[in-house]
């Protein structure tokens, strides 16, 4: 079992460590908490989510930003959260959608 910590929109830690055999398992694990972040007035349904690994994240550490759309209130809405992890936790490295 891995352990990668999140961060929310503007790159600060959050109390949240997201744990699973890979990055994309600890995804759909902690998928509630993650939106939490993502959407902290709360968000009805996803739409769509996209992760990529970007390397100007996290003082040019780099780290996994996943945009992710959703509804609230009839209208769309974005989110955004930043795992701390390398870009070969995801594959193709250049962004792929995330089944949130």
């Amino acid at each position: 079992m891995q352990t990668w910590r999140v961060f929310n929109s503007s790159g600060s830690p959050v109390p949240l460590d997201i744990q699973g055999e890979d990055l994309v398992s600890a995804m759909a694990r902690h998928r509630e908490a993650l939106l939490a972040v993502a959407f902290p007035q709360g968000i009805q349904e996803v739409d769509r989510a996209w992760m990529h690994w970007e390397p100007t994240l996290l003082d040019g550490r780099g780290g996994v930003e996943i945009l992710v759309t959703g509804l609230r209130d009839g209208a769309e809405r974005e989110g955004r959260v930043i795992i701390e992890a390398t870009p070969g936790e995801i594959a193709p490295d250049t962004g792929r959608p995330v089944f949130f």
